[in-house]
């Protein structure tokens, strides 16, 4: 029998005390709710020093071990009680499944209901301390984890048993009571074994490495590999290969074990008894290896994991003494086998231990006892095992006797059958001792039965019930017993349902009355109130407070008694009487009539307890469509109304005497609807038809086919359809409505379409007449000619072009005009402008001399960019040596030196320049030399030089004024200095030249013709030195310094104020000083540099760089820096406060004071500035800032600062731009309340207008703020609303047409055209003005605000154009003429659009955030990779393995999936054979991205069976056969049957042929028939009987005679074939045959008269040919006879 490791409570704890485990932890500062319920929350106190512990667990009933290691027996939990127990389940449960996969070894248990109570207000630590102090108690946490450890060697290997175990609690409070339902446990992990958790690096110590639970893992599926390997054994096999193999695998650990016995050894509390000792036996590795807790737990673990017949293991910790190793605490193990004791000591059976082979395994002592101990023999002395106090406690002296006579039971016993009362429960044994007779007792609970001593017992009494039934097994000879107990404790029996009919006595409206049953109970239920609950069941007769007129079901079944349960239930009805005071004679409601568009009504009732429910119909019955109350009612539709009336529940109408009514508005009538009963009956009403419907307004259901025009255009109401809407919610198509306006102006953003008196609106587009191509002309640039300024435009629409050139390949620098460069790159920037109510195209091309050219921009105005080829270069006109080379003079031979000569080169277009790279001529020199020439692009200037015979001068110690000179120079030398000598005197070493004194430091020679070499001699100095620092040694033979004075040492710095220092030489007797200057310090603004060496200050101070820093703050807008850019958008319509802020570095240096404060000035401009046009504002422009100052309405602001600190740096700082604006919108072209008869254009006068409406519906505004109101019925409301919120209106009336007469002068002509005059309506103020012919004169300007250049457009400025002539000026009264309006492209000018980053997916890239310009293609866009996928795979098998599909799921995000169908491939591991079954290994192979996946799937083959074929050998003569079976899946298997065969004539023999036998056979094999035929010729022939003469003829004239053939008269065959007789002669007779009559052809009669007359010789031949044709028929059909005759023989 498998039996439960147990091992003792310290079998992995080593310390003194008890397990380090925290007491339960109090938290503080928690919080009561109002209610008094604290919610519930975890305390946590962290707590690592075990022996800080050992107090609070004083009350804990620990296991105080010595240094010794423990034991185990089959369960620990019988040591804990109740609640400990069901703490150690959970826990145990949650340890083994985390130990196996790691992770945060911290559990929480619960399903606890701890209840505490306490004074109350108590505070949150001392309710804490109450229920600490309950839990210390009554949970004792430290056995707990010992039995957990005990029982779980293998789940428990990463437990530290050295560190604390942290215990917390949930609690919630209420009044007096803190109620405890959850436990939290946090374990630590031994330090080899623990990882990083991420979550809470603190906690690592509570961590379980995955990795090291995974390694521990395949430990331990090494030791299950082991025990695998033995299943088949016996006991005793089993438990010897278990010694034997632990043995092989580790060495005793002699190290640790002499560390445990030194109590001062570091390692003493950890390295002895590691709670991995079990992991070092089974980890294969040599150099891990154990003490003898090791051995005995891996010898109780593989017993642990094995399945025994009579065998029980057990560890064991006491003390060894002798044997081999240190005296102490010792560990081994109980096996009892068969009934009887033995030790095991793996650790003693090892190899060098003097236990070694098997002095110790299943040995018995040779004397000794469980108290005293037991001595055993060895190789040795001998040697006792002791056992510890703790073990004695725990096992009883059966597992602990040794007494080899002590025979104990064994075997193992289990209780069968259900506990129940009146079932039988037998005692089941296994394996108990062979022929021993076995005694029983029966239990209730641990109460004997008394008589209770058979195999069996069967509950009976009332007492078994609900207990725990258990048997005892003894036999004599043997002590102790086998016990066990039933599943479960023992269940009252099942009752049978009563079998008495239940019979009702009486029924009131409130009462029913039974005749009771003796031994059964009753409920009584409502018919549609369920099954009765056990509180509705009553043993009494009669039901009171019953409902009147209600069906009851009366339940009845027997009740249950101490044994026995009730029985099920079955019932009878009945219904009680009616009560006559719940009558209804009359009945009362309302229902009014349906009303057009509103809701159906429902109806209501004013009679007591009665209900009413109404169902609409449209038309006159219920055949019609049915409606809800609440739909909107129809126009036009007729109704009708079911009402159904019903009593509530215990009411009923009196059949007796019963109306109802039913009344409300447009009622026609009522009268009763179907059958009624005395709860429910219905009326149908009818009313009048609603009201006819009226049209409500028109909607566009199809827009027109055209939205889109331009200028001019006429409306198209082509594909348009107008939906008339009528207050029914109906609607129909509709024609006839009105257009308005026809012709569609700039601006029109509706078109409006009225039908009888309604209108809508259709949106429309009008936009500028499209230009999609030009082609252009302009001159290509030309060397020293004008660039041309005139473009030639070939395009429609009367375009205009402008150019500007720029040098080189950029437009950096400004454009140029004049004249072109020699050798330069031109581009020309052509700007094409588009007439009044065109654009361009955004396709739009054009082409520049031919070429085609990109465009930028839209609109009104594009670009047109084109780069020339460079000019022609220019020509060099001559080249001048302007700088002489530094060497002129030469000896023969010498080359030419350029060094220091500068040569400029002059060209056509004036300029000069330096220039290299020329020629020299001669490079070489020669006698007759006097010039040398220099040439460079085909032009040359000389240098003069001076070529003679030079001679050198070399001094050796000196110097002459030159290196060579010419034969007859007088050549002067100069001695130099020697450190520590004088000059003496010169010698001639070479030359022979004579000095004018040899002892002369400076002295002259004439130089000879050749070389000349000279030498200073120079001598040591002579003096006297007296050593002292101030006094130099001079030479006394030149008086020259021989020797300086020595170093002064230099101290007793001061300051001399002005940056120097003066120091005094520190030697005794020196009075020397010095001047130095001052070092090291760091000058502040304000404070000079303290000197480091005399601390004097000295210097300038330090220099401030560093500008001011500041900011403007305008409501919540804030600006910190100058803008280039200024956009006005910015809007209020009340005054605005301004506030500068300031500060500067110097605020923080030393010695600043507040007059050092930086200056704050601002200036307030009505438009934007440049930072150099800011910079040049004159000082008496700025204003000192002091206080906030005001923005005041209706003007617009850029504040600029200017802030200037202390050194002079300024900085700059600049708002945007502001509009403060409290005038509302006005409106121009249309007066208020004033009515048009037509279309017209009003302006909206702001210059910041937000938005426009008209009748509340936004519109957009044209060129000039202009709108258009179009004729429409009633009164039209204009609105507008400026940015800064302002807000005007006007109200019109605009009508169809004018009628006009009368014209006058408008006097309005202008400068290029004559004015007009002006006809006023007859109706309205509105004015009709046509050309006043002749009246030309002045301008007429349009205004051109100004606008920056950006990064691809360029900007203009602020000019009024004469829309007359065409001119461009600087003011709207005309002034000076602008010939260019455009300001220059300013490329940083970007319309930044600012993107979000995307973080990269699988598939996709990514970016960070990043800026791009919606006009040019700026970026700051950088790709971040895809990340790619990272595949996981799941192979989905077919469950034949023929097929497979793989499903990639990508780990880096799980919504990528891929399915692939995979190749599979097959592969037979073994065949499948008749009789065995096969197996196939399928591969399946997927390829995705690249990489291959596989997966195997192993089928089985099912058994082929026997496919039979068979063979059937005969004899020769078919009477006999054998039929051999061979298998067609193996041909090896063959079975040979001898079969049975029958016969059957299948041809009879003739006279001469022999007959045919059908020989079968039949054969059975293996269920199926299989049979045969052969046939055989085996019948003779008998031979020919008698014959007869058949066909003999006469012969005749005519005709041949026949003998006749003799045939067989059994067959009928020929025997003998007969002859033919010739022919006989004829018999010629008066001239024909007697016999045949055939004529003679012989025959001459006498008289032709005898010839017969047929009047016609032709018959004659006739006759004798057809008598010729029947001679041959005859003759033919006798040869054929004969042929017949033939082939029938």
């Amino acid at each position: 029998m498998k039996k439960r490791l147990l091992a003792a409570f310290l079998s992995f704890l080593l310390a003194v005390t008890t397990l380090p485990v925290s007491a339960w932890a109090r938290g503080t500062d928690l919080t009561e709710t109002p209610s008094g319920i604290v919610e519930a929350q975890e305390i946590r106190v962290v707590q690592t020093d075990a022996q800080a512990f050992a107090g609070s667990w004083a009350n804990a009933e620990g296991i105080t071990f010595g240094r010794m290691l423990g034991a185990s027996w089959g369960s620990t939990t019988s040591y804990l009680n109740e609640t400990e127990r069901a703490i150690y389940t959970q826990l145990k449960s949650i340890i083994e499944l985390q130990s196996t996969t790691g992770g945060l070894m911290a559990a929480e248990v619960s399903g606890f209901s701890f209840q505490v109570t306490h004074s109350n207000g108590a505070s949150q630590a001392e309710i804490q301390k109450v229920v600490s102090d309950y839990l210390d108690q009554h949970i004792n946490t430290n056995k707990i984890l010992s039995c957990l450890v005990i029982d779980l060697p293998y789940n428990m290997y990463w437990f530290d048993k050295m560190s604390a175990t942290i215990t917390s609690f949930y609690y919630s409070t209420n009044g007096t009571t803190t109620t405890v339902s959850t436990l939290r446990y946090e374990l630590p992990v031994y330090e080899t074994y623990q990882g990083d958790y991420a979550e809470s690096p603190e906690n690592n110590k509570y961590y379980l490495d995955p990795q090291a639970a995974a390694r521990a893992e395949s430990i331990v599926a090494y030791a299950k590999q082991i025990v695998d390997e033995n299943k088949n054994k016996s006991d005793l096999d089993k438990l010897k290969a278990y010694k034997d193999k632990i043995c092989e695998l580790v060495s005793y650990n002699t190290e640790a074990s002499d560390i445990a016995s030194d109590p001062s050894h570091p390692l003493y509390s950890t390295l002895y008894g590691d709670p991995f000792q079990i992991l070092y036996v089974f980890d294969q590795d040599p150099s891990t290896n154990v003490v003898c807790e090791g051995y005995g737990k891996a010898f109780q673990y593989l017993c642990d994991l094995s399945t025994f017949d009579n065998t029980q293991v057990y560890s064991i910790i006491g003390e060894l003494q002798g044997g081999t190793g240190v005296p102490g605490g010792h560990m081994w193990n109980v096996v009892r086998y068969n009934g009887k004791n033995y030790v095991v000591d793996v650790t003693n059976c090892d190899e060098g231990t003097t236990g070694y082979p098997d002095y110790f395994f299943m040995a018995s002592p040779i004397s000794g006892s469980v108290e005293s101990g037991y001595y055993f023999k060895d190789r040795s002395d001998g040697t006792k095992l002791t056992y510890s106090s703790q073990i004695k406690e725990l096992y009883p002296d059966s597992i602990l006797n040794l007494d080899p006579n002590k025979s104990y039971m064994y075997g193992t016993v289990s209780v069968s059958g259900t506990p129940k009362i009146g079932e039988t429960l037998s005692a089941v044994t296994n394996g108990t001792p062979s022929g021993a007779a076995l005694q029983y007792q029966w239990y209730r609970g641990d109460t004997p039965i008394s008589g209770a001593t058979d195999r069996t017992y069967i509950p009976s009494a009332a007492e078994d019930v609900g207990e725990t039934i258990k048997v005892e097994v003894s036999a004599a000879g043997y002590d102790g017993t086998l016990s066990a107990q039933a599943s479960g404790t023992v269940a009252k029996a099942d009752t049978d349902m009563p079998t008495g009919k239940l019979t009702i006595s009486s029924i009131t409206k409130d009462t029913i009355t039974i005749e009771p049953i003796p031994g059964c109970e009753y409920a009584c239920k409502p018919a549609n109130a369920g099954l009765p609950a056990d509180s509705d069941w009553q043993v009494t007769d009669k039901f009171t407070g019953l409902t009147p007129s209600t069906k009851y079901y009366i339940y009845i079944r027997v009740k249950e008694t101490p044994t026995h349960n009730a029985s099920p239930m079955r019932y009878v009805e009945a219904t009680t009487a009616q009560d006559d005071s719940k009558l209804i004679s009359k009945a009362y409601a309302t229902l009014n009539g349906p009303v057009k568009n509103q809701p159906l009504p429902d109806v209501s009732v004013q009679t007591p307890y009665i209900s009413a429910s109404v169902q609409w119909y449209e038309g006159s019955d219920n055949t019609g469509t049915p409606v809800s109350v609440g739909t909107k009612a129809k126009a036009g539709q007729e109704y009708v109304a079911y009402v159904t009336i019903k009593t509530e529940e215990g009411y009923q109408f009196n059949a007796a005497d019963f109306s109802v009514n039913v009344t409300g508005t447009n009622s026609t009538g009522a009268q009763q609807h179907g059958s009624a009963s005395l709860t429910q009956c219905t009326l149908k009403v009818t009313y009048k038809p609603t009201a006819a419907k009226a049209l409500s307004g028109i909607t566009i259901t199809k827009q027109p086919s055209q939205t889109a025009y331009y200028i001019g255009d006429n409306f198209n109401t082509s594909g348009m359809e107008v939906t008339a809407n009528y207050d029914d919610d109906s609607s129909e198509t509709v024609t006839g409505y009105t257009v308005s306006p026809t012709q569609l102006a700039a601006g029109t953003t509706y078109v409006t379409i009225s039908y009888n008196g309604f209108s809508a609106e259709v949106p429309v587009t009008v936009s500028k007449r499209p230009v999609d191509n030009a082609n252009l002309s302009l001159d290509v640039p030309v060397k020293y000619q004008e660039l041309d300024t005139s473009v030639t435009v070939n395009a429609p629409s009367n375009i205009t072009a402008a150019v500007e050139w720029y040098e080189d390949d950029s437009v950096v620098g400004g454009p140029v005009t004049g004249k072109a460069k020699a050798g330069q790159v031109y581009i020309a920037i052509i700007t094409l402008t588009a007439p009044e109510n065109y654009e361009f195209t955004a396709a739009f091309k054009a082409s520049l001399n031919g070429e085609n050219l990109s465009v930028s921009g839209s609109g009104n105005t594009v670009t047109i960019t084109k780069t020339f080829p460079a000019t022609e270069n220019r020509v060099l006109e001559s080249i001048q040596v302007t700088k002489q080379p530094n060497k002129t003079r030469y000896s023969i031979g010498d080359r030419f030196d350029s060094t220091g000569m500068v040569v400029t080169a002059t060209y056509d277009d004036g300029n000069s320049e330096e220039v290299t790279g020329y020629n020299v001529t001669p490079e070489v020199m020669t006698a007759d030399t006097t010039a040398v020439t220099i040439s460079y692009g085909g032009k040359s200037d000389t240098v003069a030089v001076e070529v003679k015979e030079w001679h050198s001068v070399t001094v050796i110690g000196g110097s002459a004024e030159f290196d060579d000179y010419e034969e007859g120079a007088t050549v002067t030398i100069t001695a130099g200095t020697s450190e520590g000598q004088h000059f003496t005197s010169w010698t001639v070493t070479s030359g022979g030249v004579t000095l004018t004194d040899s002892k002369d430091k400076v002295t002259t020679f004439l130089m000879p013709d050749g070389d000349v070499t000279i030498t200073a001699n120079f001598a040591n100095h002579i003096y006297t030195d007296d050593g002292d620092c101030t006094t130099e040694a001079r030479c006394e033979v030149c008086d020259e310094i021989a020797v300086p004075a020595s170093s002064h040492v230099w101290g007793g710095w001061t300051s001399n104020g002005d940056g120097t220092h003066m120091g005094t030489c520190q030697h005794d007797g020196c009075t020397k000083t010095t001047v130095e200057d001052c070092t090291g310090g760091t000058a502040g603004y304000f404070e000079k540099a303290a000197c480091e060496v005399c601390g004097g200050e000295y210097g300038e101070y330090g220099k401030d760089t560093t500008a001011p820093t500041g900011g403007i703050t305008v409501g919540t807008n804030h600006w910190r820096e100058f803008l280039n850019v200024i956009t006005f958008g910015l809007f209020f319509n009340d005054t605005q406060s301004v506030e500068i802020t300031a500060w500067d570095d110097s605020y923080d240096q030393a010695g600043y004071s507040d007059d050092k404060e930086a200056k704050v000035e601002y200036y307030l401009s009505r438009e934007g500035m440049t930072l150099e046009e800011v910079k040049a504002l004159a000082d008496s422009e700025w204003t000192e800032y002091t206080q906030n100052f005001n923005l005041d309405p209706n003007d617009q602001y850029v504040i600029y600062v200017k802030i200037t600190d202390h050194a002079g740096n300024t900085a700059y700082i600049s708002s945007d731009g502001i509009v403060v604006d409290n005038y509302s919108p006005d409106f121009s072209g249309i007066e208020n309340g004033k009515v048009y008869c037509g279309a017209v254009t009003g302006f909206v006068l702001d210059d910041n207008i937000d938005v426009v409406t008209v009748n509340g519906q936004p519109i957009e505004l044209g060129e000039g703020n202009s709108f258009i109101l179009n004729p429409a019925d009633g009164e039209q409301v204009v609105y507008a609303r400026d940015k800064s919120g302002n807000e005007f209106q006007y109200i019109v009336t605009v009508n169809d047409g004018h009628t006009f007469t009368n014209y006058i002068s408008n006097n309005n002509a202008t400068c290029t055209a004559d004015g007009t005059e002006t006809a006023t309506c007859e109706y309205c103020d509105e004015t009709h003005t046509r050309v006043d012919e002749g009246s030309m004169h002045a301008h007429t300007m349009a205004y051109y605000a100004a606008t920056p250049g950006n990064c691809t457009e360029k900007g203009n400025v602020e000019y009024w154009s004469c829309s007359e002539c065409g001119q461009n000026y600087d003011s709207k009264n005309g002034g000076n003429v602008i010939d260019d309006v455009t300001t220059p492209i300013v490329p940083d000018n970007h319309n930044i659009i600012h993107h979000e980053a995307q973080v990269p997916t699988c598939t996709e890239i990514g970016w960070n955030a990043y800026e791009t310009c919606s006009r040019c293609d700026y970026t700051t866009y950088e790709e971040i990779p895809a990340t790619g996928h990272n595949w996981s795979e799941e192979f989905d098998w077919s469950e034949d393995g023929k097929s497979c599909t793989v499903i990639f799921t990508c780990q880096n995000d799980a919504t990528h999936v891929e399915e692939l169908s995979a190749d599979v491939t097959p592969e037979v591991v073994t065949a499948a054979s008749c009789l065995t079954d096969g197996e196939i290994a399928y591969m399946a192979t997927a390829v995705l991205d690249g990489e291959t996946y596989q997966d195997t799937k192993r089928v089985t083959v099912p058994a082929t069976g026997h496919n039979w074929s068979e063979e059937f050998n005969w004899s020769e003569d078919g009477k006999s056969c054998t039929v051999i079976f061979t298998c067609q899946n193996d041909n090896t298997h063959t079975e040979e049957l001898a079969a049975t065969v029958t016969s059957k004539v299948k041809t009879e023999a003739t006279c001469t042929e022999m007959g045919t036998t059908a020989y079968t056979v039949t054969v059975e094999f293996y269920g199926k028939t299989y049979s045969d035929s052969k046939d055989v010729e085996d019948i003779e022939a008998p031979g020919h009987g008698e014959t007869e003469l058949k066909g003999a003829k006469k012969t005749t004239c005519t005709e041949e005679g026949y003998t006749g053939d003799k045939v067989c008269s059994i067959c009928g065959e020929v025997v003998e074939q007969g002859t033919s007789i010739e022919k006989i002669a004829h018999n010629y007779k008066d001239g024909k045959c007697t016999v045949c009559g055939t004529a003679d052809p012989d025959y001459k009669p006498d008289d032709t008269e005898a010839i017969p007359d047929t009047g016609d010789d032709k018959s004659t031949v006739l006759w004798f040919v057809l008598l010729f044709v029947s001679s041959i028929g005859a003759f033919g059909m006798a040869a054929l006879k004969e042929r017949r005759k033939l082939f029938k023989k």
